[in-house]
């Protein structure tokens, strides 16, 4: 819900959100640690939603697999996911 409300807001209207509502919330900050927190904030949104889509491409076997052989998560997206996609999306190396 977050993430689609910030994606769909633009980034001029979330920054004015943080300049004039963090101060009314108590949170005074400098204009431009407001700035940056505001572009942070948006890039943040937009690489967990890239994060979430890539995660969900992942075939269901591979998944199973890696849990078979008790890998945890970070892993088994190092030693199964990463090589799979480097292969197919990173021609240059």
């Amino acid at each position: 819900m977050l993430i689609s409300f910030v994606r769909g807001t633009p980034l001029l209207i979330q920054i004015f959100i943080f300049f004039y509502v963090l101060p009314a919330a108590g949170l005074n900050l400098s204009a431009i640690t407001t700035g940056v927190a505001a572009l942070a904030f948006n890039s943040m949104v937009f690489v967990s939603e890239i994060l979430r889509a890539g995660l969900g491409t992942l075939d269901p076997g591979q998944v199973e697999a890696g849990r078979r052989l008790a890998c945890a998560l970070p892993q088994y997206g190092v030693t199964s996911s990463c090589p799979k996609y480097c292969d197919e999306h990173c021609q240059c190396w």
